[in-house]
């Protein structure tokens, strides 16, 4: 079992027992005496209950007696949630607006058992506590004996040191540096256990050089003691191989000025632990009599240590890279440190390195076991071993990361231990994992004013500060982290039986005091429950780990929800998501210990039961994705304790219920949605609707915020956006059932009244139709995303030219815009919008151009229309740069000839636009100014690091130029209904040595027959190209005799090509081919024999060919002998003809243009 942690959880019950509400509420019970009993004897164990704690770790009995005691104290603290919710109850009955059939829970008898059955209940546990409290053959107050790694020195061989060139020269260039202010230079060398701090650390301090650059060295290991009198006396004894003993403070400190008084010294202390800043201090003002340039280096595994210590930012060690964590292994694991000549044996090497995730002392621990064991017959079932097997001997990693554990502060190493039960790999969303400790009682509020939330996401860095989680990422709204495999093992080990993760086809050991478990594959049935699981009433915690990431259908899932409901009474975190549960059942509100409920996913699911409302504990409800959700109960306001009620993309809601104002604690409300404007809100006016008033209160709301309906009459002002400063994104929209009962609505007085805070990351703005944008836009400085969708009568934008951190511009069927920026161009413009990564331009039928040209006078009309859209040759062309954009999307914008300047654009997606504006973009000069412009004859390529690149509905291209040349890192090529796209040469071959993924689809003019041009067009990208996919080309009768050169090819499709009639037999050379997919080819007659051949090609997929589809059968048909070697053979027929595509955007495969989240963001709301 798990190391019980019970301090945290005493001091919550202590503090509930002494509450004015329990004292009131035990009075009218006639429980007060016994609540008092209990109360004292929790206070005299938990006296004691920091010290048990502290000395489990090393001290067998005290670990049995807390074990016991924590069964007890969770009783306890299941007992102080039963005792809350009755209170809830009877409060509930005092208002008297609950519904009967809510009222059916509890009748006036069985109110009375209860209070009956509460007096015994509570007598039983005090004994019981009384008993264990004197039951102790030990004493609390004895010594704590530490684990403590074996001490370091300052010596290790130079050769026996594989990697850290490059850190070993950035300290040493540090340390000989002779031009720094302080008089003491402290370095603070940071990173996990056993990334070789020490080890770097050692190099650098018998590095040559530095022996003869300072006067003095002393080295001296810390760990987790740091006295200051201690640390002096080892510092001396470093300075003077004299050991001391018996002497003071004082005498001490005389000792040590003596030895550094005038002298340039370098200290290391290895391996420090100390947080406090008081006791640093001290030895620092200590060690401050010295010659200047002396330096200090202090190695540890958190980063806090290293902030409180130096002001110079701490050094980073990073993890070994592929190449050194090989060369490490090889010298461990192989005789001589020689690789073998079995290319099987370093293939299984190879792997097994992956897994130490570049950590030096795990890939020697594991190399120097596999020295003793046979490579060919042992090492690859070793792969199968989970680490935390591994026998833990000198060096191992566990005990090193184990120590790290140890050191955590206790009500840390829960929310650690329950870690175990994510599976390896895992990515940790930071939300989910903050929201679990929350749950279960893991989190302790350190200040009156700070939400649980906040300390949870604390306790989340302190533990990313410590390196047991790592490589934050995610988006600004869905934080994600993960933890290194060694970790997980420490994780494994510490969490015991309390813990258990169920996986597919493995053992997993389930105990009488297993308490949280964990599924990590897709529950449908009851089936997939184990019989030791459903039998246990006392689970606390249910995870679903491995559900489909789609939305399931079917009632399977329904068997599991109403089983978990009625039989597990004291979970606290349950997690039903997409199970395809179509009643959530009434029974859910007896779940007196709920916490965290998440029913996302569910898209069948109309309404919740209003019993619901009785979970008066719960903090999180989750009802993501729940399409069919119509509205919340109209008691929800009863829910005291939620912090977090997600709605995302519930596109069923009608309105909000009324009341939600009461809800003081919500710190996540994902969406608010108005009773729609073409309804008259008849009920509204008896309290079921809610109203935008009901935000006005809620200034605790955090992360993102989607207000639908706008535009109902309401005052928007009553929201009070402005003073919700913790939002970050923000989605107003006005769409409506009917916009047409819209059109006298004063949308830009709406928006106006919406003001959000400065602080704002993300703005969508969807279905606005005023002309004019809000003064306050121009406080929005700190926004990063800005997306206006829909927006039919908006003519220009607000100024963007405040937004210097915006990354992402996206304008979407704004029909009216001509000009991002209102303003006229002009010499004084300067370059706009330097953060700016991303930019999207969707459906934009009039925009012309960024600025309103100045006025020129023409000669004629046709003069007038060349000059507004022949930007490429104006000077706002060659000021309108974006030093930081890497993609750029225009699709529809048939007037806009523009193209954004900038070297580092890595994706550029173009359709229905002109080509002349690829012709001007790459001739045009970046000078920044008109002088520069004049003077210069230096010119740069704009697309020179331009990765992936597709042309969609480019009428106007006819061939691919040979600037193409200059695109040398190329990977991704698509080509979509360039109507007049007649060859590919010569751009084509230029690209020999870049392109791996070439898309040429519904090009009619296209045609690649000729038998010269096919040899020059295909034979350069023999090496480089590895997918190709040509569809709907009907000047096709045959594939390009060249692409016969192009042996490394192993992805090819061909689709609706109605006049190919065959596949030629030089096919048989595309020897590295694995995929091949033939689609709608109807007078295809048959396949080549060289298919035969292709000994690579394990899938071919046959779809609407029907000559084909004959000739393929399995034993039967003709050309089965052909195929019969394939290992995937898919054959399809369809009754009815695929149409083409005529939607708006491009057909063919887009996958590697899509957008993440942002995307996803865009669309909601939308249908």
């Amino acid at each position: 079992m798990a190391e019980p942690i019970l301090s945290i959880i005493a001091e919550g019950i202590i503090g509930w027992l002494s509450s004015k509400a329990v004292e009131e509420v035990g009075l009218l019970w006639g429980v007060n005496n016994e609540l008092a009993g209990l109360q004292e004897t929790i206070m005299t164990i938990k006296a004691v209950l920091l010290d048990a704690e502290e000395k489990q770790a090393h001290n067998h009995q005290v670990r049995t007696w807390l074990g016991r005691l924590e069964a007890v104290v969770s009783d306890v603290d299941d007992l102080k949630d039963e005792f809350s919710y009755e209170a809830h109850w009877q409060k509930a009955m005092a208002d008297g607006d609950v519904m009967k059939k809510v009222c059916t829970f509890f009748s006036a008898s069985n109110q009375v058992v209860f209070r009956h059955k509460l007096g015994h209940k509570i007598k039983a546990i005090k004994e019981r506590l009384i008993a264990i409290r004197d039951d102790k053959p030990f004493h609390l107050e004895e010594k704590v004996v530490t684990i403590e790694r074996e001490p370091t020195h300052s010596y290790v061989p130079e050769n026996e040191v594989i990697g850290r060139d490059k850190d070993r020269m950035e300290i040493l260039k540090i340390l000989l540096d002779s031009n720094v202010d302080e008089n003491v230079l402290v370095i603070s060398i940071v990173g996990s256990g056993g990334l070789g701090k020490t080890t770097l650390t050692q190099l650098v301090y018998n590095d040559d050089k530095v022996k003869r650059h300072f006067d003095l060295r002393m080295w001296v290991y810390v760990s987790n003691d740091f006295n200051v009198k201690s640390l002096v006396e080892k510092i001396i004894k470093a300075a003077t191989n004299r050991g001391l003993e018996n002497l003071e403070i004082d005498q001490l400190q005389k000792l040590l000025q003596k030895e550094i008084n005038g002298k340039r010294y370098l200290l290391v202390l290895d391996d420090v632990w100390i947080e406090n800043h008081e006791p640093w201090k001290n030895l620092k003002n200590l060690l401050a009599n010295c010659a200047s340039g002396s330096k200090i280096i202090i190695t540890t595994r958190n980063i806090k240590v290293a902030e409180s210590t130096s002001k110079m930012k701490p050094y980073i060690l990073g993890r070994f890279d592929k190449d050194e964590s090989w060369s490490l292994f090889k010298k461990v694991a192989f005789k001589h440190g020689q690789e073998p000549n079995d290319s099987t044996i370093v293939e299984i090497g190879k792997k097994i390195v992956e897994h130490c995730g570049g950590n030096p002392l795990a890939i020697k621990t594991i190399g120097r076991m596999l020295y003793f064991k046979n490579p060919e017959k042992e090492w690859s079932p070793f792969l199968e071993l989970e680490f935390s097997k591994l026998p833990q001997k000198e060096h191992d990693i566990l005990p090193t990361l184990k120590l790290s554990y140890h050191n955590l502060p206790l009500h840390l190493k829960h929310c650690f231990a329950i870690c175990k039960l994510f599976p390896k790999g895992h990515e940790f969303s930071v939300e989910i994992l903050t929201n679990l400790w929350m749950a279960l009682g893991y989190i302790k509020p350190s200040y009156p004013t700070k939400s649980l939330v906040d300390v949870g996401h604390e306790y989340f860095m302190d533990l990313l500060c410590r390196s047991f989680f790592q490589e934050i990422q995610g988006d600004i709204l869905d934080k994600r982290c993960q933890m290194h495999d060694l970790m997980h093992d420490l994780a494994t080990q510490v969490g015991g039986t309390e813990y258990v993760l169920w996986q597919p086809n493995k053992k997993s050991n389930f105990e009488n005091d297993t308490r949280h478990v964990s599924f990590n594959f897709h529950l449908d049935s009851l089936q997939g429950i184990p019989t030791t699981v459903s039998k246990e009433n006392r689970i606390r915690t249910i995870l679903l780990l491995g559900q489909s990431s789609s939305i399931v259908e079917g009632r399977r899932g329904q068997s599991i929800c109403d089983v978990v409901v009625s039989n597990f009474k004291f979970v606290r975190f349950l997690d039903l998501h997409n199970l395809g549960i179509r009643i959530v059942p009434t029974c859910i509100g007896k779940l007196k210990h709920l916490r965290y409920l998440d029913l996302s996913k569910n898209k069948d699911v109309k309404a919740l039961p209003d019993s619901i409302t009785m979970l008066c504990n719960l903090q999180t409800l989750k009802l993501s994705y729940c399409k069919g959700l119509q509205k919340l109960p109209k008691d929800i306001k009863r829910l005291v304790n939620l912090v977090n009620l997600s709605l995302e993309d519930c596109i069923g809601m009608t309105h909000m219920p009324h009341g939600l104002s009461q809800l003081t604690n919500l710190q996540a409300l994902s969406q608010f949605v108005l009773k729609d404007a073409t309804s008259t809100s008849v009920r509204r006016h008896n309290g079921e609707v809610g109203e935008l008033k009901d935000l006005m209160g809620l200034n605790n709301l955090r992360g993102e915020l989607a207000i639908y309906n706008l535009g109902n009459g309401e005052d928007t002002r009553t929201t009070n956006l402005r003073e919700k400063q913790h939002l970050i994104s923000l989605l107003l929209c006005w769409r409506s059932v009917d916009s047409s009962n819209l059109k006298d609505v004063e949308y830009e007085a709406t928006l106006e009244g919406l003001q959000p805070h400065p602080d704002l990351k993300l703005l969508v703005l969807q279905y606005y139709e005023g002309e004019k944008f809000s003064s306050w836009f121009q406080s929005l400085t700190k926004l990063e995303y800005f997306i206006v969708e829909y927006c039919m009568k908006c003519q220009y934008l607000p100024s963007l030219n405040q937004f210097l951190s915006l990354k992402l511009l996206h304008l979407r069927n704004v029909l009216g815009l001509e000009y991002i920026s209102n303003n006229s161009f002009t010499s004084s413009s300067t370059a706009v919008l330097p953060s700016l990564e991303s930019l999207f331009f969707i459906g934009l039928p009039n925009l012309k151009g960024w600025w309103k040209e100045e006025q020129v006078v023409v000669d004629s009309e046709e003069a007038q229309e060349d000059h507004e859209c022949s930007f490429g040759t104006s000077m706002s062309h060659i000021l309108l740069s974006f030093p930081r954009l890497s993609d750029f999307n225009i699709y529809n914008c048939p007037k806009f000839s523009l193209l954004p300047l900038s070297p580092n654009i890595k994706l550029l997606s173009v359709q229905n636009n002109t080509w002349k504006a690829f012709q001007q973009a790459v001739t045009t000069k970046t000078q920044t100014t008109i002088e520069e412009a004049a003077s210069s004859s230096s010119s740069l390529f704009h697309f020179s690091n331009l990765s992936k690149l597709a042309l969609f509905e480019v009428e106007d291209l006819q061939c691919l130029p040979e600037w193409l040349k200059n695109i040398t890192f190329l990977r991704t090529l698509a080509i979509s209904r360039c109507i007049n796209l007649k060859c590919l040469s010569p751009g084509i071959q230029h690209l020999a040595s870049s392109l791996q993924e070439l898309t040429i689809e519904g090009c009619k003019e296209l045609d690649m027959s000729h038998a010269d041009d096919n040899v020059l067009t295909w034979r350069p990208l023999k090496s480089s190209l590895r997918s190709l996919v040509l569809t709907d080309l009907p000047q096709m009768r045959t594939l390009p005799k060249g692409l016969q050169y192009v042996t490394n090819l192993q992805e090819l499709e061909v689709g609706y090509c109605q006049n190919l009639i065959e596949i030629s037999e030089w096919i048989s050379n595309l020897n590295s081919l694995k995929m091949l997919k033939i689609i709608k080819c109807p007078k295809l007659t048959s396949l080549p024999e060289g298919v035969q051949r292709l000994t690579s090609l394990h899938k071919l997929e046959i779809e609407d060919c029907p000559i084909l589809y004959k000739r393929c059968q399995r034993e039967i048909g003709q050309d089965w002998p052909k195929v019969a070697h394939i290992t995937e053979l898919i054959l399809k027929s369809n009754l009815q003809d695929k149409s083409e595509s005529s939607s708006t955007f491009p057909s063919c495969n887009w996958k590697v243009f899509n957008k993440s989240w942002i995307s996803q963001f865009c669309n909601k709301g939308l249908s």
